[in-house]
């Protein structure tokens, strides 16, 4: 019986899981590459910003630590704590 309840809830709420979900913003690596470039940080210090064609990332390089940004919107990218980068 427990089965059978459990069964007809997942059925029941498996279409809804999209509606769920985070949606990502989509780019492509062409569109990253108007990004990458040598960038003037606050302090006069410099960062690199490298776009990925295997995963579709930008990297912002710092010394030799690599920090991926993800596309959320046009022009606008997360770090890893979803903090708008920019």
């Amino acid at each position: 019986m427990l089965h059978k309840i459990l069964f007809t809830l997942v059925l029941t709420l498996l279409p809804a899981a999209p509606l769920f979900a985070q949606s990502r913003y989509h780019t492509t690596y062409a569109q990253l590459k108007d990004f990458k470039g040598r960038y003037e940080a606050a302090g006069g210090s410099t960062l690199d910003i490298a776009a990925s064609p295997w995963d579709t990332l930008l990297y912002a390089i710092l010394g030799k630590a690599k920090y991926p940004l993800r596309p959320a919107a046009k022009d606008v990218f997360l770090n890893n704590g979803n903090q708008q980068v920019g």
